[in-house]
């Protein structure tokens, strides 16, 4: 398998790509290990890289810093290695270019899409990004403004946005339809969301796997798919396990070591479990989705049960137990 962390100095952000070999099929579905065969996906990898670095130097972090609970390297972490590529080839798929960033934290990638063109406004409720963003955006030259808010009111009218991407939000919040008819009520008609999360195999995190058939049901009453759907789960997918086994990503959790293992209750429930030494087991999933004119809206009560959610859900049970074993 290609691993294209070593080509990361080869672009810029305003160089064309030329892509060939294997062909980056987006689809709204799990992330799957040959995404990272393509010659795309790699191209991709190496622009992000090289503004990640260039965040980094801006705002004088390493790429072994751990800042607010989350590692600065956060492109190379097993699921936004792929997350980041995803949500930045979707986006590029309209002409829209008001952005609203739904749950950013602080990472490069809004700066990112800001240097490609894009009106980007971030939306969080953590009061701590304050004094980062204006540090980033001092040394980046940028002007990326954060709003400090709840995603269950976002303050902004409606129809003010062209796109909404959300990146591993969802697996934090239960609240998933009331933020969904906001992100919905912000975009305009026919506006895109991109929306990823984590996916537990194991049940030991959000979202589970019954969870997931759930969020789609919340999804679909305000969205539309915007590309193939495909949620079958197999040993393909992308996954913290495999790419643990496989060297393919970084993992984002730091092992507590110590007086710091001692005084973690994650560490005792572990060993009250008998887990310690496994990893959480979490594949990636992501959605391109159009907003519904509110006369196509169905019931938000009436779940979908497509045949092919179904079928999926059938695949992930005997994966989840193969993972979790």
């Amino acid at each position: 398998m290609h691993d294209a962390r070593g080509d990361e100095g080869r672009h810029s952000e305003g160089e064309a790509m030329a892509p060939s070999g294997p062909q980056w099929r987006i689809r709204n579905g799990y992330a799957r290990l040959t995404d990272l065969d393509t010659a795309e996906w790699a191209d991709w990898l190496g622009r992000l890289s090289h503004s990640q670095r260039r965040f980094l130097q801006a705002t004088g972090l390493r790429t072994d810093d751990w800042h607010l609970g989350w590692p600065a390297d956060a492109l190379h972490q097993f699921n936004r290695q792929w997350e980041y590529p995803y949500v930045a080839r979707a986006l590029g798929q309209t002409d829209g270019k008001r952005i609203l960033d739904a749950g950013a934290g602080f990472t490069f990638f809004p700066f990112f899409l800001a240097e490609a063109g894009y009106e980007v406004t971030c939306v969080d409720l953590d009061r701590r990004l304050a004094a980062d963003f204006d540090s980033a955006n001092s040394g980046l030259c940028q002007h990326v403004p954060l709003v400090l808010a709840d995603l269950k009111a976002i303050p902004f009218r409606d129809n003010a946005f062209d796109q909404v991407y959300c990146i591993s939000v969802m697996e934090h919040t239960p609240d998933h339809s009331h933020i969904l008819r906001e992100l919905a009520r912000v975009l305009r008609d026919g506006g895109r969301l991109i929306l990823t999360c984590d996916v537990s195999l194991d049940g030991t995190r959000e979202i589970r796997l019954p969870d997931l058939f759930e969020l789609l049901g919340s999804v679909e009453h305000f969205f539309e798919h915007a590309a193939p759907r495909d949620f079958e789960l197999d040993q393909y997918c992308l996954s913290s396990t495999a790419c643990a086994r496989s060297g393919l990503g970084k993992l984002p959790w730091r092992v507590a070591t110590g007086w710091q293992r001692l005084l973690s209750p994650r560490y005792h429930a572990k060993l009250f479990l008998g887990r310690l030494g496994r990893i959480p087991s979490l594949a990636v999933a992501g959605m391109v989705l159009a907003k519904r004119t509110p006369r196509h809206a169905p019931e938000l009560d009436a779940r979908p049960a497509s045949r092919v959610l179904q079928q999926a859900a059938r695949a992930a049970t005997s994966l989840s137990i193969q993972e979790a074993g």
